[in-house]
């Protein structure tokens, strides 16, 4: 019986190590397709699931998922959506959902008032990003959510570099570099959501022009004129995600999906598109997401966040005011 413990216990250490060891070369170049394309977006969305990647992978094979993915969102990054007109109310409730499904789970605010809706940037642009429940109590803010990407020089992940234009209240208040696939994401004096094309960079009488107050720049577009925009599962792999949108009546969503656990293991860019289509999004765009998921309600952070330290230093946020 000893032997045959021992033997067995042998037999699954090498099984293990043997699986770990192949894997990559498994996924890369076995017979799964699916499961492998599943599997390589998620790792070139994730930082440190690229940098492991990159370690057991020939370069080429990762090049060829990076420029799929950049392709699909090319393809859905340029759709324009037309901006919402309603009479806003300025009602001022704030509506809290629990989104659940078999693979993720995640919270929704419906923000009556979309003029309530700012962007707040860290104190430090160029250097060091700040936390949104940080940025949510220095400005008096009820909620908040991460907002625009950023660039990530030597991975540090420090949030300092926003991508793009940060407007607030009407001004940009920095002018990033712009990236190719990428949308400005942004909110009118009226309140409405306007998603335009962001591969270039924008000028004060540009904004000024367009009437915009408030905006940040990432993308893919999810949902434009109240259809679906997003390709297959939409490219990015499973991963946690965060994303706003707007319905007809005006009120705004914030959305936030926990992912990398055991029980809420990430959504597709599909995926969020049918969640904001459900709950009645005309409008609807994908923020940054990743270890950057974050959402704040009344003082605390109502999510899991993925960072393994906890909330990441993120450049921008979308918060809402009093």
């Amino acid at each position: 019986m000893k032997k045959w413990l021992k033997r067995t216990a042998l037999f699954l250490v090498y099984f293990l190590v043997f699986n770990i060891v192949t894997m990559p070369f498994s996924l890369a170049f076995g017979p799964f397709d699916r499961l492998r394309e599943m599997v390589m977006e998620s790792i070139v969305n994730s930082r440190r699931g690229y940098l492991l990647a990159s370690r057991f992978l020939p370069a080429e094979v990762l090049e060829k998922y990076i420029n799929e993915r950049l392709q699909a969102a090319e393809q859905i990054a340029e759709s324009e959506s037309k901006p919402v007109n309603f009479v806003n109310k300025h009602d001022p409730t704030i509506e809290l959902k629990e989104i659940k499904s078999s693979k993720f789970e995640g919270k929704l605010l419906i923000v009556h008032d979309p003029t309530r809706v700012k962007v707040v940037m860290t104190q430090t642009p160029g250097k060091q990003g700040e936390r949104v429940s940080d940025m949510v109590k220095r400005v008096g803010a009820i909620a908040g959510i991460n907002g625009g990407g950023f660039y990530d020089l030597n991975w540090e992940g420090n949030g300092g570099l926003p991508q793009g234009p940060v407007i607030h209240n009407g001004k940009i208040i920095y002018q990033g570099a712009v990236a190719a696939d990428q949308v400005l994401i942004a909110l009118d004096r009226e309140g409405r959501l306007l998603l335009k094309s962001g591969n270039h960079t924008y000028t004060q009488e540009e904004i000024d022009r367009l009437g915009i107050m408030e905006g940040v720049s990432f993308g893919p577009v999810l949902v434009a004129n109240g259809r679906g925009r997003i390709i297959g599962d939409g490219g990015w792999g499973t991963a946690p995600r965060t994303a706003i949108g707007q319905r007809a009546d005006g009120a705004i969503l914030m959305l936030v999906i926990d992912g990398r656990r055991l029980h809420s293991i990430g959504a597709t860019l599909k995926d969020v598109q049918d969640i904001m289509l459900h709950y009645g999004a005309v409008t609807a765009v994908n923020l940054d997401g990743g270890s950057s998921t974050t959402m704040v309600y009344e003082g605390e952070v109502i999510n899991v966040p993925a960072n393994p330290l906890g909330e990441r230093y993120v450049p921008t946020a979308f918060v809402v005011m009093p």
